[in-house]
């Protein structure tokens, strides 16, 4: 047998086992159990020499370095909140609202009795003007002038307590309206409208 049927005997054979075991690995292939995870398809590219800016989100809790319960100066009916849960405020910014009936009515009775007093004052002196001329004229005694003079002193007393009442009752008046002490968020509510407290918005 030549040499050259010998190679094409040979090179038929390892054609035969090559498509022998290509057959023997397709078939095992196909009798294994398939993955519980596919396969993820994933990217590539080219590494790139440079810097990396890494973000990181995450949960924090803030507190406040000032905080304060915010108090009425005066008792009353709540007939208005202005501002809830998570509401930002600024300073002065009126919070709540304490029915002023009680404080209004105070108001005018003070001012009544200072514009009497006013009056009262205002006549006295009048009369006082007058005998200190008629004093001086020799036509009343000292005696019922410093009398007048009296008068006019206990006069212009009563009017600058009376003044003074006035300013108080307004005072107290302007309690009717919680204003913010400075610039924050409301935290909580300790009232509502109606209630009675002396204790509003945080």
């Amino acid at each position: 047998m030549s040499k050259k049927i010998v190679v094409i005997l040979i090179v038929i054979i390892l054609i035969i086992l090559g498509l022998f075991t290509v057959i023997h690995k397709k078939r095992a292939i196909e009798k294994l159990v398939p993955p519980l995870n596919p396969p993820i398809a994933v990217e590539t590219a080219k590494v790139k020499y440079g810097l990396l800016e890494t973000q990181i989100e995450t949960i924090a809790l803030i507190k406040s370095d000032t905080k304060a319960t915010v108090s009425a100066q005066g008792s009353g009916t709540i007939i208005k909140v202005n501002f809830y849960e998570g509401d930002r405020v600024n300073k002065g910014d009126i919070m709540a609202k304490i029915d002023p009936s009680l404080y209004d009515d105070t108001v005018d009775s003070a001012k009544a009795k200072f514009e009497a007093a006013d009056k009262d004052y205002l006549k006295q002196k009048a009369i006082s003007e007058r005998d200190k001329i008629l004093y001086e004229n020799g036509a009343i005694s000292k005696q019922a002038y410093e009398i007048s003079e009296a008068q006019l002193e206990s006069a212009n007393a009563n009017k600058t307590s009376t003044e003074k009442a006035l300013e108080s009752a307004k005072t107290f008046r302007s309690y009717a309206d919680v204003r913010a002490p400075y610039s924050g968020v409301v935290t909580g509510r300790l009232v509502h409208q109606g209630t009675l407290s002396r204790h509003l918005p945080s």
